[in-house]
Order: C-alpha cells, then sequence, then structure tokens
C-alpha cells in the first residue's frame, strides 16, 4: 500500500473544507475514476454517501507515495472566515427582514 503525503495546501483545504484523511485516502486507494491531468498529476473521484470527493495527487516513485496536492468535494463551497460572517450578520439579518423569500404559491 503507497503512504500518503499532504502538502500544506492540501492540508489547509482539507480543514477549511471538513475532509477527513480516510476519506481522502480510500479516494485514492478505492477511486470509482481515475484519470491524468495534462500536468501529469492524477485525479482520483470516489462517491462516499452524498458526497463526491475529489483528489489531486502525484506519486513520488522514489519515496513510493502520493503527495496530494489538493482535495475537495463537488458542489460542496468552501465556507467564508468566521471574521467574515460576523461582520456580515448584521447585513445578512437585515436583508433577511426587510426582503423575506418568495413564499410559493400551492397547486389547487
Amino acid at each position: 500500500m503507497p503512504k500518503i503525503i499532504y502538502s500544506s495546501h492540501a492540508q489547509v483545504r482539507m480543514k477549511k473544507r471538513r475532509l477527513s484523511p480516510i476519506s481522502i485516502e480510500d479516494t485514492i486507494l478505492h477511486p470509482d475514476h481515475h484519470c491524468s491531468t495534462k500536468s501529469g498529476q492524477q485525479k482520483f473521484i470516489k462517491q462516499q454517501g452524498s458526497r463526491l470527493y475529489h483528489v489531486v495527487a502525484t506519486y513520488l516513485s522514489e519515496q513510493k507515495a502520493y503527495l496530494v496536492i489538493s482535495a475537495w468535494v463537488r458542489g460542496e463551497e468552501d465556507r467564508p472566515p468566521l471574521l467574515w460572517r460576523l461582520l456580515t450578520l448584521p447585513f445578512t439579518l437585515m436583508a433577511k427582514m426587510f426582503f423575506p423569500p418568495k413564499s410559493k404559491k400551492s397547486c389547487r
């Protein structure tokens, strides 16, 4: 079994996107789909529950390991930083008060 190493970029993204190392390793070792990119990196894709994981990695033959460059879940956006959410909270609340979502009309 190849070893898996995480770049600093991948570690930051995994933490921000709440991706566990176990899910990333499972995606690399047992992908549903696997392809090579133009730059020679490898992209692994795996459906885990309702989440579609994408992992970009490079195989380091000298170390017999995969270097994970980035990882994400398709369809999920990165969460804004906490400070930004706190700063924009008053505006978000005012928008919800003054511009409530339109109610859906029921068909009868």
